[in-house]
């Protein structure tokens, strides 16, 4: 059954005040408000809870950084995933509540405005479970003081340079505490266009629309430089970079056979498939220079990582 803002905020709720084992609250914004409204839930619940926490997001005030401290403060678990975009919670690892509300008071119209949203609540069977796990060990950073320090205080050091949000991007050296190996992907993960394909965006076509998606980008700043960036923070430049420190220099049939290895897609996409994305992969590999070399052989292509000095 599909429902709409206040029922869908009703029944997460009562469903979460009976909760007698577990919570998982998935959202690609927090608010501190918000979470507070979850105090007097009982206090041997087992909680966690996953934000997306770009840079942006803190600097805009889309999420809160007091709910790591909040979170701590309860003996919750804490993680986030800059490339999270969905809003997943799930009470006792039996309902699963998915929709398009953030886990904010607009969101979940716990406040005198409130946003309209839309969501559902499923089963958790076997398969969504499986998902679930694997998406919170392969895919979140959890957090603890050191790296929360580290965020406050590259958030600190740029409130005063009035860049835009899209230009709010976290140092090289938080970037490089957020950065963890990637052995798996999602079909969903990868990139279906080519970046020349992206700045001719036709959002009718369903490949583009999910590459503008999976990017997070914005209709009023496309270009050659905003693509390169949102490619660098996405969970597939991660395994590639993965890759390459593990291999050195890869070819295309290489790359070929990793990521066929590496989608945990039931059915796996036909070997073809996985070329064809591979393609349009190293057409990202030859926009970002400052990162890859790409070489034109006779009858294949290979990239290697630039060694930066």
């Amino acid at each position: 059954m599909l429902l709409t803002s206040a029922n869908f905020s009703e029944q997460l709720f009562t469903a979460i005040n009976r909760a007698e084992s577990s919570l998982l609250i998935a959202s690609a914004f927090i608010k501190l408000d918000a979470l507070k409204a979850l105090a007097d839930i009982r206090s041997d619940l087992n909680v966690t809870v996953v934000a997306r926490w770009q840079k942006r997001d803190l600097v805009t005030g889309a999420s809160d950084p007091e709910v790591y401290q909040f979170c701590q403060s309860k003996g919750w678990q804490f993680g986030i995933s800059q490339n999270f975009h969905g809003k997943v919670y799930m009470v006792d690892r039996q309902d699963v509540f998915l929709g398009s509300a953030n886990f904010t008071q607009r969101g979940l119209n716990l406040g005198r405005t409130a946003n309209i949203e839309f969501g559902t609540v499923i089963p958790a069977d076997q398969t969504n479970l499986q998902r679930i796990d694997q998406f919170l060990k392969t895919e979140i950073i959890w957090l603890d003081d050191d790296i929360f320090n580290s965020l406050e205080k590259d958030i600190e050091s740029t409130k005063d340079n009035h860049l835009p949000p899209s230009d709010q991007t976290w140092s090289e050296h938080v970037k490089n505490l957020l950065i963890t190996e990637v052995d798996y992907l999602w079909v969903q993960q990868l990139l279906f266009t080519t970046p020349d394909e992206l700045l001719h965006l036709n959002l009718n076509n369903e490949h583009h629309a999910h590459d503008f998606g999976l990017l997070n980008l914005s209709l009023d700043e496309l270009s050659y430089d905003s693509l390169c960036m949102a490619f660098k923070q996405s969970h597939l430049y991660i395994w590639v970079i993965s890759q390459l420190k593990r291999n050195n220099s890869m070819q295309f049939g290489a790359f070929s056979a990793a990521l066929h290895n590496a989608l945990l897609d039931d059915p796996a996409p036909y070997r073809r498939e996985v070329k064809q994305f591979i393609q349009t992969l190293f057409a990202w590999f030859e926009l970002v220079k400052d990162t890859f070399i790409v070489t034109r052989h006779n009858r294949t292509s290979s990239v290697k990582l630039i060694e930066h000095k």
